[in-house]
């Protein structure tokens, strides 16, 4: 029979069988696949024991009840459709079918057997379903007859029925399963997997969840205080004032070839006196090479008042911070710190170059007069010296040797400590000085206490503003110069200025230096010459008389020259003062020593940002005493060994 057979034959591949739905517990039976229609079916009633006819349809229940009443035994009546859903005859007839039955492509929307895939679904359910009870559907005529007619076949009988109707349920189901499951997934069996995903899912511990939330708010409170930090190096990075200072010319640059990619920073520390209108002279010349190839570092320090010959330049105005439409003329036998007073900082740029030979790269300026605001904003600094710094001018400036804490006008004399007691000659401990003052500074400037605070970078905005001038030096960049120097060297000169007050360069060791450094090669042997004590010989100094008293001038010049000293200008003041004293530039301070030691009624007192200056002043206060100055001791000739060792 048809329906052995697809009991015995094993279903296609990807088509195995599922569990039923549970079968209702009246006995009915759903109704048969229409491939056993196709089988001829025998008039009379007991050949078709065990085989199952074609359900009827719907609307040939009547003929079936009236015209052919013993056909009826051994079969199950279809299900009568729902009252609300309308009767599908040709279900039975599409549920049988396979999906190799299309011979081709299928349509989009369409099952593998051709069938619409909202077609498919509908039989799936239908083959879920399990039949009605009696309950819900009054028993018909029909019914009782063919229920009162298959009870007497027997059990065996029943029970063999009852398989075949399983197994074809099961193939009815797994076919329509196997189509909706390659070609349109239904919707219901999504939702039941991602419900069972979230079941199985295990929800994290408390102490785990804690745990992320902590590392979500630290990922975003560092996001923050990354933001702020660059906001504010980027404030200071805008309040530094550019300039225009390397697109010169390069006169007097040798072994160019050799300089390639190496960098050369001109840094001056200036001194406009912290009044506006004040002429803003070096008051040390640095040049800071920086090998490319071993990013080995040397500072080598020029004396502000070496004598050059300064080359024409564009007149500067350091008000401004800007060039005029000037042109100054060339100028012999004066100083290098005259280059940046009347041409700023190209004209400092090109006289440095004609000096040591070395291709200036960047340009850095800052105004010592802005040291003690500077200092201030960032709340004071701590700076090393090597030995107590005891200037015979400022007086004690830090009694101890050591780091300790400075405030503004502390750090504002240290920069400017110009004769300080058992300090080697050159300025290159000066300059030591200077950078750390201004790399401690700028180290607090950049703290991250200082950059998350909008506050105090605004505090520091205008000091910044004028204390550097740079050539796109940022705040990091100029923090990093000021700590790396490396080794400081100062450049030789004459023990003793020339006549005209002016410092003069030993030319063979000095361009055996600047050789040295260009090329990258081995420095020459620090230079050991003794300090020579300053001679009344050496000294030339202006008399003018404020006292009021008539021919005092001419009187004292008189005394000075017997005792050794040469005298330049011999008048009277322009105004009466009080006090006598001895006025003079950072670069004649040991003479200025010299000469107060010889009137004692005259106090020292230096002009910032002035150069070779020195004037006795004969005020009313001078007792008329002139005596000759005390000979040097003998420890002031060689500089004493540091007490301690600064980074």
């Amino acid at each position: 029979m048809a329906a052995e057979r697809l009991l015995d034959a094993s279903p296609p591949p990807g088509c195995e069988p599922v569990e039923p739905a549970p079968r209702p517990t009246t006995g009915r039976r759903r109704p048969a696949p229409d491939h056993e229609s196709d089988q001829p079916v025998p008039a009379d009633g007991p050949q078709t024991t065990g085989r199952r006819r074609q359900a009827a349809r719907p609307d040939d229940d009547r003929a079936a009840t009236t015209d052919d009443p013993p056909a009826t035994a051994g079969r199950r009546r279809a299900p009568e459709p729902d009252a609300d859903e309308a009767p599908d005859t040709d279900q039975p007839r599409r549920g049988r079918r396979r999906a190799t039955d299309t011979g081709g492509e299928r349509p989009v929307g369409t099952s593998g057997t051709g069938r619409s895939v909202a077609r498919a679904r509908s039989e799936a359910r239908t083959a879920k379903v399990p039949a009605r009870s009696t309950d819900d559907e009054p028993d018909s005529a029909v019914t009782r007859r063919g229920r009162a007619r298959a009870e007497p076949e027997g059990s065996d009988e029943r029970l063999r029925a009852d398989h075949i109707d399983e197994t074809l349920t099961r193939l009815t189901a797994a076919h329509a399963g196997l189509i909706l499951g390659l070609h349109d997934r239904d919707e219901e069996d999504d939702d039941d997997a991602e419900a069972e995903a979230d079941t199985a899912r295990p929800k994290a511990p408390p102490a785990v969840r804690v745990g992320r939330y902590a590392v979500a708010s630290v990922a975003l409170l560092l996001v923050l205080v990354a933001g702020l930090g660059w906001v504010g190096r980027t404030r200071l990075d805008g309040a530094l004032t550019p300039v225009a200072a390397v697109d010169v010319a390069p006169d007097g640059v040798l072994d160019a070839a050799a300089q390639t990619g190496d960098e050369n920073v001109l840094l001056l520390a200036t001194d406009s006196g912290g009044s506006a209108g004040a002429t803003t002279r070096a008051n040390t010349v640095t040049v800071v090479h920086r090998d490319a190839r071993s990013d080995h570092s040397v500072a080598v320090t020029l004396p502000p008042d070496l004598e050059i010959t300064r080359p024409p330049c564009e007149r500067w105005d350091a008000t401004a911070s800007a060039y005029l439409d000037q042109t100054v003329p060339a100028e012999p036998r004066t100083t290098l710190d005259s280059a940046y007073a009347v041409g700023g900082p190209r004209c400092a740029t090109r006289a440095a170059q004609q000096v040591t030979g070395l291709a200036i790269t960047r340009f850095v300026a800052v105004d010592l007069a802005a040291t003690s605001a500077l200092v201030e904003a960032v709340g004071g600094v701590q700076v090393c010296v090597e030995r107590p710094v005891l200037d015979s001018v400022l007086g004690p400036i830090v009694t101890n040797a050591g780091t300790g804490p400075l405030n503004g006008a502390r750090a504002a004399a240290l920069v400017r400590a110009a004769d300080v007691h058992d300090e080697p000659a050159g300025g290159a401990a000066l300059v030591q000085r200077q950078e750390r003052v201004l790399g401690a500074a700028l180290e607090r400037a950049l703290s991250p206490s200082a950059l998350l605070h909008p506050g105090r970078v605004g505090g520091l905005l205008p000091a910044l503003g004028t204390a550097v001038v740079s050539t796109g030096t940022g705040v990091a960049d100029l923090l990093a110069l000021s700590t790396g120097l490396g080794e400081v060297r100062t450049v030789p000169t004459e023990p003793q200025p020339n006549s005209r007050g002016n410092r003069e360069v030993r030319e063979a060791d000095a361009q055996a230096l600047f050789a040295a450094v260009r090329t990258d090669a081995p420095l020459p042997a620090q230079d050991r010459t003794p300090v020579t004590a300053t001679a009344p010989t050496d000294v030339t100094a202006d008399v003018l008389n404020a006292s009021g008293r008539d021919g005092l001038a001419a009187e004292v010049a008189g005394t000075l020259g017997d005792l050794g000293f040469r005298t330049g200008e011999v008048r009277n003041a322009g105004q009466a003062a009080l006090d006598t004293v001895v006025r003079y530039s950072p670069d004649r301070a040991d003479q200025a020593q010299l000469l107060a030691g010889a009137v004692p009624s005259a106090s020292a007192v230096p002009d910032p940002g002035t150069t070779g200056v020195l004037q006795l002043v004969l005020g009313r206060s001078f007792d008329g005493t002139v005596r000759a100055s005390a000979a040097p001791d003998a420890a002031q000739e060689t500089p004493a060994t540091p007490a301690v060792t600064c980074g």
